[in-house]
């Protein structure tokens, strides 16, 4: 069976024949703020998800019954699973460049281009030579759709980056702000992302350390200061820790606060008995 593939990436299909939207991210090449999850908090990817899934349970409804995304959290199978539909909005939500590669890559596989060409084994050493030459000028064409498709990847590319730099800003906090968002203090989020291996001491300063960098728990984030002696501007990183860093935090923080709750339970219990 042809597989559905954007840009050189292989879209997996779950049982029901919902595509994963995380591997359609993967090929987009776009960062953490066009990530699927973000996609299903949107109002409108709501409602349109609302509106599908009222038809899926009509008779005539190309559904089947059948909903039209899943989302599965741990295993191999992780991820946001949707129908054709969803995946189409869903590219049109990252980018109108990437939207037409999906469309492009849909026709193909109903058109059954995925299917790799046969070539036939030439007899003679004048026939290896011009199945050769065709091969050659395949290759050309094939590296000249390649820069056509990247041309239009990075012509909105500025505009994803630009999208991606204010949501970033919206969501990551310093430790100070950390500390204020969960209710727990500077110290106690520092010496959190410290014994986690979040974060290591550079002098005074936390640096992102390795595991928080590739987890995206935290990251070092640019910025400009006035340099009090010179009056200059100058750049330097300030440790930052991502929405999904802090969502991490707060539901160890959870996690512990019920551990406690419920040992305070046992500890009244046999106190009254």
């Amino acid at each position: 069976m042809n597989e559905l593939t954007i840009l050189n990436i292989k879209v997996r299909q779950d049982a029901e024949g919902r595509y994963c939207l995380n591997d359609c991210h993967r090929a987009s090449g776009v960062e953490n703020s066009k990530r699927p999850s973000l996609w299903l908090e949107n109002k409108q990817t709501q409602e349109l998800i609302e509106e599908m899934a009222g038809k899926s349970q009509s008779r005539n409804s190309c559904f089947d019954g059948k909903q039209p995304v899943s989302r599965i959290r741990g295993g191999n199978n992780s991820g946001v699973w949707a129908c054709k539909e969803l995946v189409y909005a869903y590219a049109m939500w990252i980018s109108p460049a990437f939207h037409l590669q999906v469309i492009r890559a849909f026709d193909a596989l109903v058109a059954g281009k995925i299917t790799p060409p046969q070539y036939a084994i030439p007899k003679t050493y004048a026939a290896a030579l011009l199945e050769a030459a065709r091969l050659a000028e395949e290759n050309e064409q094939h590296k000249v759709e390649i820069a056509l498709q990247k041309a239009m990847i990075d012509e909105a590319a500025p505009k994803v980056v630009a999208l991606g730099i204010l949501a970033a800003a919206e969501s990551d906090k310093g430790v100070r702000d950390a500390g204020r968002e969960l209710e727990v203090g500077q110290q106690w989020v520092s010496a959190f992302v410290l014994e986690h291996k979040w974060a290591c001491k550079e002098g005074r300063k936390l640096k992102a350390a390795h595991y928080g960098r590739v987890n995206g728990y935290v990251r070092m984030c640019p910025s400009t200061y006035t340099d009090k002696v010179t009056g200059e501007t100058r750049v330097r990183d300030d440790f930052k820790i991502t929405r999904k860093g802090i969502d991490r935090i707060a539901h160890h923080i959870a996690k512990r606060k019920l551990m406690n709750e419920r040992r305070n339970e046992e500890r009244s219990l046999m106190e009254a008995n």
